[in-house]
Parts: structure tokens; C-alpha cells; sequence
């Protein structure tokens, strides 16, 4: 989810709430929504104003990408959030819709 800077308050919190009522209306066989927040960049509040709970959290990781990726000479990607975006410890937020 992307949110621009200059959002209205609680704009995230209100996008998820309404996905959810969307979701609960629309699609009555999905039982659980999850998603998952880097904690190197967020905090979770947007899920926590919403109604998610914490349902699990990943250990960081360390890994090596100053060599290229194993049976090719192509280099590992990078994307906006860094290097190695994947290393950071992760949020599991569950909710019933």
C-alpha cells in the first residue's frame, strides 16, 4: 500500500477498514486477511488503529549480495526500500474480515 505525504490523518487505517467491509461484503468464502509490515521501516500502528493483531514475527536475515546469484553472472535486484529489503524482521497482521 502506498499512501502519499500529504494523505488526510489515518488515511492507511481507513484504507485497510474499508478493504476489509469491502472484502466481508463481496467475498464471504475469505475467512482471514494478512499482511505483512517490515519493522525496519514501520511501526504497525496503521494495522493496530485498523483491528489487526500481531499473529507472528521473523527474525532479520543476513545475506550475502555482493556476488551474483547462483548459476547465472546476473546480480541480485535491488528495489526502493534498499538492498536488501528482504532481511529486515517482519510483522505477520491477521484479521477477520
Amino acid at each position: 500500500m502506498a499512501v502519499a505525504p500529504d494523505a488526510p490523518h489515518c488515511a492507511a487505517s481507513h484504507m485497510l477498514a474499508r478493504m476489509r467491509a469491502w472484502i466481508r461484503q463481496n467475498m464471504p468464502d475469505v475467512t482471514r486477511l494478512i499482511s505483512y509490515q517490515d519493522q525496519e521501516v514501520h511501526t504497525g500502528t496503521i494495522y493496530r488503529a485498523a483491528g489487526w493483531t500481531p499473529a507472528w514475527e521473523t527474525k532479520a536475515r543476513v545475506r550475502d549480495r555482493s556476488k551474483p546469484r547462483n548459476g547465472t553472472r546476473r546480480p541480485y535486484r535491488t528495489d526502493a526500500n534498499g538492498v536488501a529489503p528482504a532481511g529486515a524482521a517482519k510483522t505477520r497482521w491477521e484479521v477477520a474480515p
